[in-house]
């Protein structure tokens, strides 16, 4: 259980932290997704460390479980999937993707629900329930 609420803090604080700045600088945010798009060397590094991760969190923690837990696993495991996701897809396939994604609409979307997410894990991590 240690490890599951050091993992509510991380998560909690990290979604926090990046769901405001997305929201308070998505324009200068939503630029540099386009230069990653562009970049493949940024990329391969990007993947290896999202896998590294990943399988880190997996391996230590998949627990399939309907409380925060759950919440951690399944982050666990979409930065795995997307890391491997990066090194098998072509690069059109990924410019693709991220132009898809990368819309104010979707942005503002994905910032308010990490912060969501990322309130409610540190609300359990740190006990404020």
């Amino acid at each position: 259980m240690a490890l599951s609420i050091f993992l509510a803090k991380l998560f909690g604080a990290y979604l926090l932290i990046v769901g405001v700045i997305c929201l308070l600088r998505r324009r200068s945010i939503m630029k540099a997704v386009v230069d990653f798009e562009h970049n493949r060397a940024l990329l391969f590094v990007i993947a290896i460390l999202e896998i590294l991760a990943g399988l880190s969190l997996v391996i230590t923690h998949n627990l399939w479980l309907k409380d925060f837990r759950g919440v951690i696993t399944v982050l666990s495991w979409w930065t795995l999937i997307e890391g491997v996701l990066y090194l098998i897809l072509p690069m059109t396939r990924i410019r693709r993707m991220l132009e898809a994604f990368n819309k104010p609409k979707w942005f503002v979307s994905g910032a308010v629900l990490a912060i969501i997410v990322g309130l409610y894990l540190v609300r359990v991590g740190f006990g404020w329930v």
